[in-house]
Order: structure tokens, then sequence, then C-alpha cells
């Protein structure tokens, strides 16, 4: 299943916020790789909504299991039980979704970001981190809790600057460099769906590896004149599902020019991506466990200890054995060194050719050999 983009993301927003404003938030499950569950209520109904991170966040009927409760689904239900949704918006124009809380005078903010590997983070009304799936630290911002949460810079052409379409476009041609395509150089400016853009400029008739420095003011009207048309897109959408031998393969929100598949037409998106998702294949990658790998690291120093200590048990049974059978020559040994106490190792190596003395002490009462 694909990567959703800003534009459907603006669209899924709008959907959601006058979906499940006011639900009550019952029960929270994290059901594996980045895939979450809100068991939601209200005085009309209940309703199963699920996270797919960088994918999808659509109610459903299809219930995943959960096993035992993680330590993070176990933090996060005690952060939002009771709390009530109070809005559902678009952050920065971006690929990130926020779902406004509230329980009395006490407010959140849940913020799914559907770029990258993807993350869900819990904030206070101020915007500091409270818990967050997944903790990393960028050039630019910090995802850890206590840290003030700000998303991601985005500079380019975006969905609220959408009428500056032509004035980006001729940017990008004055910039243009060797023999970048024109989908490459208008895809990287913008951040609104590398499917919308890309069909936007198929629909203007310009092929899409033409190099950008060879786009004419005409092709910046006709492309431009695309993009901009999907401000309607977002106020009247028109989500479908493509499949092929029934079986879901790309959705969209408008026609798209390169796919001729059927397409089951839906009336929102959410019931769109919960269609789509049917077929989504779910993988078995296990989310790494912090606390397991301590414990694990843990385990393997005491057995590395373990060995030490047998090691040396062993060391030890063998010099006491060696010691035993050579006791005879050792009392000799004492009894020569304390006849004579100015001794010395040339001396008793003579008497003892037998044994190996390494180091004579008697101020210390010491005599080093070696033996065996």
């Amino acid at each position: 299943m694909r990567q959703i983009c800003a534009l459907e993301i603006r669209i899924l927003s709008e959907e959601l916020d006058k979906e499940l404003k006011s639900y009550r938030i019952d029960k929270f499950y994290e059901t594996g790789n980045g895939r979450f569950r809100f068991r939601l209520s209200s005085e009309r109904k209940k309703v199963e909504l699920v996270c797919v991170l960088c994918k999808r966040i659509n109610p459903t009927d299809t219930i995943e299991a959960s096993e035992k409760p993680t330590n993070f689904a176990v933090a996060m239900r005690k952060r939002i039980s009771n709390f009530s949704i109070a809005y559902v918006s678009q952050i920065n124009d971006d690929r990130i979704i926020c779902i406004g809380i509230r329980k009395g005078e006490e407010e959140g903010k849940l913020i799914f970001e559907m770029f990258g590997k993807g993350n869900l983070i819990m904030t206070g009304m101020d915007d500091k981190i409270s818990i967050a799936y997944s903790n990393h630290r960028f050039k630019d911002r910090a995802i850890f809790p206590k840290e003030r949460y700000v998303p991601p810079r985005n500079d380019g052409l975006r969905i609220t600057s959408i009428q500056e379409t032509s004035k980006y476009l001729q940017g990008l041609v004055s910039s243009a460099k060797g023999n970048e395509s024109v989908i490459k150089a208008v895809v990287g400016a913008t951040n609104i769906g590398t499917l919308y853009v890309e069909n936007a400029i198929m629909e203007a008739g310009i092929d899409l590896k033409k190099p950008m420095k060879e786009i004419n003011q005409e092709d910046i009207n006709a492309i431009g004149s695309r993009i901009l048309a999907l401000e309607e897109v977002i106020k009247a959408p028109s989500p479908r599902v493509y499949t092929k031998d029934g079986q879901p393969v790309d959705y969209s929100v408008s026609d798209i020019r390169k796919i001729d598949s059927e397409a089951v037409r839906f009336d929102k998106l959410h019931k769109a991506l919960d269609f789509y998702s049917k077929n989504e294949k779910v993988e078995v990658e296990e989310r790494e466990n912090p606390e397991a790998k301590e414990l694990e690291i843990s385990i393997q120093r005491q057995k590395e200890s373990l060995k030490r200590i047998e090691a040396g048990i062993e060391n030890n049974r063998r010099a006491g054995e060696m010691i035993f059978e050579n006791m005879h020559i050792i009392n000799n040994l004492i009894q020569a060194a304390q006849q004579d106490r100015h001794i010395t190792r040339e001396k008793l190596q003579e008497m003892f050719p037998d044994l190996e003395i390494i180091d004579v002490d008697l101020k210390n009462k010491k005599i080093r050999l070696k033996m065996g």
C-alpha cells in the first residue's frame, strides 16, 4: 500500500473532523509495526479508528487483534482514555494529521507524522511532547519528551500557496541545471502529491522527461492551470479505488490520466482507504523493544561473566591439585627459607632444581614459583 500524500491528507482530515468530532476515546491499542487502533464512542454509536503510519487513518469494521499491551500502548492509555476529539486538522500543509483532544479543561494533541517511517506523538496544548512512538533527533528539530514539537520545514509549493504555482514554475526554469526533467524538478519543489503533480503535467500535454530548462511560458501556464485545478479537487473530491482482477491496486481523489483500471467510487476518502486496505499486506517485522534489547544485553554480559568465573574455578582447581601433589617439596622449600632469612632466589633454585622459582620476597614472606 502506497504512502498517503499531502493533498489526500487535507481531504481526509476535513472528513474526519466532521465525522469524529466529540467522540470519546475509550481504548487505545498498538497492533504492531506502526499500526494503532482507537476505540471511540458517542451517544449514537461506537467506531473503530485504525491508523497505519504513512498510509492511512480511517474508521473500519475490520478489527485487528492485539496481544498483551505494549509499554507504549499502556502509556498512551493512561494519557488519553476518556478524552474527547475536539477537532482533526492538517499541520503545515504537510503529511501530518493532528487530532485535538479534550477532557474538561485539559487539552492535548495526537500528531500523526505520515512520512518517512512515520510517528505518533502526543503533546499538550503548549506543544510540549508528552510521549512519542519513536524518539529522534534531527538537524532542526527533536522528538523527545518535554521538547517542543516542531514540524519539518515545508518551503516548496504547498496547498495553501497553490495560487503561486506559475511563480514557482518560472523559478524552476530559471534555476534549472543540466537535463533535469520537468517531473523531477516540479515534484521536488512541491509538497502536494507526486501522483497529482505528474497527472497535471501529463494533462498539460508535456513529456514528463522533457528538460526543465526547455519549458516555455506556454508550458508554465498549462501546467500551472492544471495544478491550480487541484483546489477544486479539495473542495469536491471524487475518491475511487482502482482494481485489477477484482483486487485493489491504487486509489485517488480525482481522475488520473495514466491509470486505466476499473474504478470503484466512494463518497468519502476514508471509505476508499478502508476498501483499499482489504488487500493490504501486513508486514511482519516487529518493532524493536528497547527494554527487551537491554535485557538481552544484560543476559549476555552475565553469561560472559559466568564463563570467566567457571574458568577461574578450573584454574584454581588445577593449582590446588598441583600444590597437593607437590606438598612435600613445597614444605621443604618453606623450611629452607625459614632457616636462612637471607637466602636468595638463586640459592633456593640450586637447592630445588625441579622447581622454577620466579621471585623471593622474604620481607613480605612471599615466594613465587612456577610448577608444571
